[in-house]
């Protein structure tokens, strides 16, 4: 959490979100607050407008859906049994040989060994 109570702020090495509790978007109940988030330098989600005075700000977005779809992908990497298919998608290996691209079986260093 930082100092200021109107932002909650989860950051980490590379990844950083904002997610300002000072504006709530009344109209659209889902996507309620402005969250920015941002990997290294680059913006994933956020805005930043000539007009506004060049602040980075965030865009309305669903903080509970960013934190489930971060922790899904660190589910997908780490789970024996997403590897083994690719992902929920299907075999993600199979598919790249389909378009032409010679993929190999063994597994990705970051994920280590299968058996």
């Amino acid at each position: 959490m930082d100092e200021n109570p109107q932002k909650i702020i989860l950051k980490g090495r590379h990844l950083r979100i904002e997610i300002s509790l000072d504006k709530f978007n009344e109209t659209e109940p889902i996507l309620s607050f402005y969250t920015l988030i941002l990997f290294g330098e680059q913006i994933i989600a956020g805005m930043c407008w000539r007009t506004l005075g060049n602040n980075l700000m965030g865009t309305y977005g669903n903080p509970d859906g960013i934190i489930q779809e971060l922790l899904f992908c660190c589910l997908s990497l780490l789970d024996p049994r997403f590897r083994e298919n690719g992902n929920l998608g299907g075999n993600v290996r199979k598919y790249a040989r389909e378009l032409g691209f010679n993929v190999g079986d063994t597994p990705l260093p970051f994920m280590g060994r299968t058996s």
